[in-house]
């Protein structure tokens, strides 16, 4: 098998790391909650084993150049190289006020704040946000932040018992 120079370069920087720091790599490579961060350890692992990054990509089905984009990172910045760029990718637009504005805004009824609909929207608390607290947010910042809240956007339909009793209503379910 022929060794890229890629290849050797994972593997000198793999080698010198501590074993525990080897092990935590190897850890993440097994299992992780961020399947591309999982991803990038398994990249790094197969080429320190010495599979090629044709043959990588080929088994996690992604695409050479993101193989060797991922090599040269860890070449580079070493394990904060496999992570997340967008880590620190700014400031955060909604804080824990506005997420206490918008559990507030939740329990009542966008009436309560001047608006014509009975249910909330995303754009409603986009625009609640930008009226009172003066915030101004994307929809998808707000679907985040509902999300992380735990707040159910769909109320849930009322239903209806069956009035029929038990007996007819059996005998019509077999017909059907």
């Amino acid at each position: 098998m022929r060794r890229s120079q890629l290849m050797v370069e994972v593997q000198e920087k793999f080698r010198p790391l501590s074993r525990a720091v080897q092990r935590r790599v190897r850890g993440h490579a097994q299992f992780d909650h961020d399947s591309k961060f999982w991803q990038r350890c398994r990249m790094v692992l197969n080429l320190v084993r010495g599979h090629r990054p044709c043959d990588i990509s080929r088994h996690l089905l992604c695409s050479v150049s993101t193989v060797t984009r991922v090599a040269h990172a860890f070449v580079a910045d070493g394990l904060t190289g496999l992570e997340d760029g967008r880590m620190l990718n700014g400031t955060r637009k909604i804080h824990e006020s506005e997420e206490e504005f918008l559990m507030q805004c939740a329990t009542g009824s966008p009436q309560d704040y001047s608006w014509d609909r009975p249910t909330w929207t995303l754009e409603l608390f986009a625009l609640t946000l930008k009226k009172l607290k003066g915030v101004v947010v994307s929809l998808s910042t707000v679907s985040r932040t509902l999300a992380k809240l735990e707040i159910k956007s769909k109320i849930p339909r009322p239903f209806l018992l069956c009035p029929w009793k038990k007996r007819r209503k059996n005998k019509r379910l077999k017909e059907v």
